[in-house]
């Protein structure tokens, strides 16, 4: 039998063999990768869970001596944001897992939830002379988990006070979400399409 000649820029079979095995091989890496990661994020959250412990102890304890009334608040402060970070790190966990997410016991109106996380920023804002408001144009309906509508409200407005040097910042509860409104200089034109990549920043 005679013996066939691949022509000139046919792909033969063990080329394809090999092209197979490179996917395989880049598939097999993905998959280590991102056990790796989901080990260590769990991993991460396993050891903080400590600590914040140690402080949420230490912070109630705290509550039984005597204090001011601008102790108290702090003190207050302290519980409120330890709890919150235990909440997250529930979430980290359930990521790192591949879980469902629950339905979070607490929740609350998206309008109480914007009001209650700029009073982090009322401080930073007020040092820049930013006039920070929080203002409601319709009800946005349903109740939603304080923790991830918070993180991302809290992440939206730290950049907006940071990066608004002067005028104003609002945060906007619509009809079918919210919006946060600042005087900044915006992101330039040529940076819209990066600024979603991990690590990049505009300025």
């Amino acid at each position: 039998s005679q013996q066939y000649t691949p022509l000139k820029g046919e792909i033969t079979e063990d080329e394809i063999g090999e092209l197979a095995k490179t996917c395989d091989n880049a598939l097999k890496s993905f998959h280590e990768a991102l056990t790796r990661e989901k080990l260590f994020t769990a991993d991460i959250s396993h050891e903080l869970r400590t600590p914040l412990t140690v402080i949420q102890t230490t912070a109630e304890l705290m509550q039984l001596y005597p204090l001011t009334d601008k102790q108290a608040g702090q003190v207050e402060r302290i519980l409120k944001s330890t709890q919150s970070i235990q909440e997250l790190l529930t979430v980290f966990l359930q990521l790192a897992r591949g879980d469902a997410f629950e339905k979070s016991a607490s929740t609350d109106r998206v309008y109480d939830i914007i009001k209650d996380t700029a009073k982090n920023w009322e401080k930073q804002a007020q040092a820049k002379h930013l006039n920070l408001s929080v203002q409601s144009l319709a009800v946005c309906p349903g109740h939603y988990s304080p923790i991830l509508l918070g993180t991302v409200v809290n992440n939206l407005l730290k950049n907006a006070v940071l990066y608004t040097q002067t005028g104003q910042v609002i945060a906007r509860e619509l009809a079918d979400g919210f919006e946060i409104i600042d005087t900044g200089s915006g992101i330039p034109k040529e940076m819209r399409e990066r600024i979603f990549m991990p690590f990049v920043r505009a300025t």
